[in-house]
């Protein structure tokens, strides 16, 4: 009998064939990583309620896509969870780090990848759609519109409750103080409230369709999915480093490290949507493509771009590794060397 980590992996494998055997259009290829997704979930047992968020990224997303330079969220997520498969399942010490920090063998540990690869990004409607309606306002009345997007979480049966337990775990992963729990308490309902940050939102909207308030036993899963989507945009680790005062550790938090790091490694053949929608006039992205990846004894992948560019994300600032190496080399067309290098790696 297979183990359920086995079972993924046939699905990864079928997939992949599919996909490699021929130039499906973009809508065949929603159908199969849906999919996919779904027979995943079902190796899982999750429930259809939590499906529903992981497709309501795909139903909205076109939407996103009229602005120029949104990029496509719902294949991307699917992308960063092979992409941290992989590197659990080919990497001896991330993975026995990962069983230890759960107490738990490699099906639980591919179960709570899952969950937060596949969910990471779910609430990008949400942030996105402010921009999207502002857009077109300017676009029809040919001026300067600001759209203001009011959102009264204190009306969401449950948001409140997951906020909290979402922040009293983050303290307690980091053993943070009283006085710093109060602090960060105030910080994320600021970004909540000024940003419409969607990994905080991702990340309560995963404990609210997962866990009845009051109900938490056996959630470790769900809890530790949901504290690694919340930590995943700068907005909220820069704040959370710069609380703490040293680096986030891959030690400490390591599926929040491995989705931060999956995420931004994860860039090559991620297009627009407009690209997608075949309206690519103005699209000037810049191409890339994965050029080597080893994740054996280290975790090093190379990606080549298409020409330099200045704004790479700098995530090292903020996150470290002690015992393993992680790196992501940026090359350019024509140059042997890295013009941007990410170590996450703890001096």
């Amino acid at each position: 009998m297979m183990s359920k980590n086995e079972e993924v992996a046939e699905e990864l494998k079928k997939i992949s064939e599919y996909l490699s055997t021929w130039d499906p259009s973009i809508d065949t290829t929603y159908d199969k990583v849906k999919g996919t997704i779904g027979n995943i979930n079902k190796i899982f047992d999750l429930s259809d309620e939590w499906t529903e968020i992981v497709e309501d990224v795909l139903r909205y997303q076109s939407f996103l896509g009229t602005t120029v330079h949104y990029r496509e969220h719902f294949i991307h997520q699917f992308e960063v969870f092979k992409l941290g498969y992989v590197i659990i399942n080919r990497n001896k010490k991330i993975k026995e780090k990962l069983e230890g920090y759960l107490n738990a063998d490699i099906d639980d540990v591919i179960k709570c990848w899952f969950l937060t690869s596949i969910s990471h990004d779910s609430a990008y409607i949400i942030e996105g759609t402010p921009i999207c309606v502002e857009e077109l306002l300017n676009k029809i009345f040919k001026g300067k519109v600001r759209c203001v997007f009011l959102f009264e979480p204190s009306r969401v049966q449950g948001f409140e409750y997951h906020k909290i337990k979402l922040i009293d775990l983050i303290a307690e992963k980091l053993k943070l103080t009283k006085e710093q729990t109060s602090e960060l308490y105030g910080k994320i309902s600021d970004i909540l409230s000024d940003k419409k940050n969607h990994g905080l939102l991702s990340a309560i909207i995963l404990l609210n369709r997962l866990i009845t308030p009051g109900d938490e036993s056996n959630k470790k899963i769900e809890y530790e999915a949901a504290l690694a989507v919340a930590l995943h945009t700068e907005d909220v680790y820069k704040e959370l480093h710069d609380l703490i005062d040293r680096f986030l550790t891959f030690e400490d938090i390591p599926f929040a490290f491995l989705l931060m790091y999956c995420d931004n490694a994860q860039e090559w053949g991620r297009p627009s949507m407009m690209s997608l929608l075949n309206q690519s006039v103005n699209d000037k992205r810049v191409g890339v493509k994965l050029e080597d990846i080893d994740v054996k004894d280290e975790v090093k992948i190379n990606l080549r771009y298409s020409k330099k560019i200045n704004d790479i994300p700098k995530p090292d600032k903020y996150w470290g590794a002690r015992d393993v190496c992680f790196f992501i080399y940026h090359l350019v067309d024509g140059s042997p060397d890295p013009f941007e290098r990410l170590i996450f790696i703890i001096p």
